[in-house]
């Protein structure tokens, strides 16, 4: 059955986050295969290390996903 897998960089979302976002994926798949397939839904949240994920050619650190959500708050 369905598997939602959830790649972030370590460190960049809390515990708190990180389940809010596989139970919000999880109702949002749900909407669309129905409420039979809950219990066969699998999340698997990734967490690759600080400085190992890189976007255009540049590595990112925990602290640069920081300076992200935090910009984006802000505007």
């Amino acid at each position: 059955m369905p598997v939602i897998e959830i790649n972030v960089i370590e460190g960049a979302f809390t515990h708190e986050e990180k389940r809010e976002m596989v139970e919000r994926l999880t109702e949002a798949l749900l909407e669309i295969g129905g409420e039979g397939i809950r219990a066969k839904t699998h999340a698997l949240i990734i967490e690759t290390p600080s400085g190992e994920w890189a976007v255009g050619g540049r590595a990112l650190a925990t602290e640069d996903v920081h300076s992200m959500r935090s910009t984006e708050a802000a505007a």
